[in-house]
């Protein structure tokens, strides 16, 4: 099963990419709107400019004088098509079923346009695209009246739904294929942990030897890679500690076998004085080599083992010597292979580990007052 971070991970790309389709889709549709509401302005306005330019010529704006027009110039493929006079009352209506012929026409398009204002207004709403356009009629500089048309074009609105579906479709087929391949490098980067994580075990058993066999450039691969130089690290540390426990054992061996033997000859033989001090004094030579051996065996594991220096700078200033009844205090800051750094009176002074033959001066420096 794949780990919760990964999970997260895969989860948190398909948030962000369903964002981002989700912004696209919005986008665009809006972008397609916007584009077909221009040109269905453009359209109303040529259409308006037809209407009220045929206007211009005629001596007084009546019914009479809007229905011959309006004949003259013919279909002008819009739902709706109403001609008002300055008042607002309608002098021509293309709709018979609807005829507002003798009413007051006051619509928003209307008082605009008879105020001396084009107006024009597109709407998207059930797969149809609305318009709504009004432009006043003008006699020697004078609104006369104003001409109104609307128009409902299912074929425009029809492309604009078709378009989003369409937009909206591929959107989730693309989910789709992004879901699909966030789960496939899901699967394999927890597969590819897992043996990560399997080896890790099997090489805190002990089994140094073992490798992970990775292909690849990625993250995981050069997890393994650092992993096979670890191991690789280990096993080499482990086979120079057998080789010092092997020396080790010998050189101990070695005084441990001649003290034997010469305990051995003094109980089992007649000797004289001399013989027998010269007997004792070969064992107290070994004896002292054992004992040699085995202070740099514990001053070694101390080395080893010992834990970073604590420093104390709670008494020291960089700028200036603090003095006391004790002298003037001195604090450490690192170890440079054998040499330790000491920051004392703002300056730095290096000095060299001193050999340590006595087995209980493991302490050399850690905070010294001079």
């Amino acid at each position: 099963m794949p780990s919760s971070s990964q999970i997260r991970n895969a989860l948190a790309y398909m948030a962000v990419t369903v964002l981002v389709l989700v912004f696209l889709n919005i986008y665009s549709a809006s972008a397609s709107r916007d584009l077909m509401f221009k040109a269905k302005c453009s359209s109303a306005q040529d259409k308006l400019k037809v209407v009220t330019s045929s206007f211009s010529g005629v001596d007084a704006l009546t019914q009479e004088t809007a229905e011959q027009i309006i004949a003259v110039i013919g279909d002008m493929n819009v739902t709706r098509l109403i001609v008002t006079d300055a008042s607002g009352r309608a002098l021509y209506d293309s709709v018979p079923g609807q005829n507002a012929e003798g009413k007051f026409v006051l619509l928003e398009p209307v008082v605009q346009a008879l105020g001396g204002s084009d107006f024009f207004h597109c709407v998207y709403e059930n797969s149809t695209l609305k318009s709504y356009a009004a432009s006043p009629v003008l006699l020697h500089d004078t609104v006369v009246g104003c001409v109104y048309l609307m128009e409902y074009d299912a074929s425009q609105g029809s492309i604009i739904a078709s378009l989003e579906r369409t937009i909206f479709r591929g959107s989730l087929v693309l989910i789709g294929i992004i879901f699909l391949c966030a789960v496939v490098f899901t699967v394999t980067g927890s597969s590819r942990m897992r043996r990560i994580m399997t080896s890790m075990r099997l090489v805190r058993e002990g089994e140094y030897s073992h490798k992970i066999q990775m292909r690849g450039s990625d993250e995981y691969a050069t997890l393994a890679a650092e992993f096979n130089k670890l191991t690789d690290k280990l096993q080499q540390t482990e086979i120079t500690e057998r080789q010092f426990v092997s020396d080790a054992s010998h050189e101990l061996k070695t005084p441990l076998a001649s003290i034997k033997l010469l305990s051995d000859s003094i109980l089992q033989n007649e000797m004289d004085a001399d013989t027998m001090r010269e007997f004792v004094s070969d064992i107290g030579s070994e004896a002292d080599r054992l004992t040699r051996m085995t202070q740099k065996l514990l001053t070694l594991n101390r080395a080893e083992s010992a834990e970073p220096l604590k420093i104390d700078d709670s008494k020291f200033s960089p700028d200036q010597c603090v003095f006391d009844e004790d002298g003037i205090y001195w604090s450490f800051i690192r170890f440079e292979g054998d040499t330790a750094v000491i920051h004392g009176c703002g300056e730095l002074y290096r000095f060299a580990r001193p050999a340590i033959d006595d087995p209980d001066q493991t302490e050399w420096i850690a905070f010294e007052k001079y």
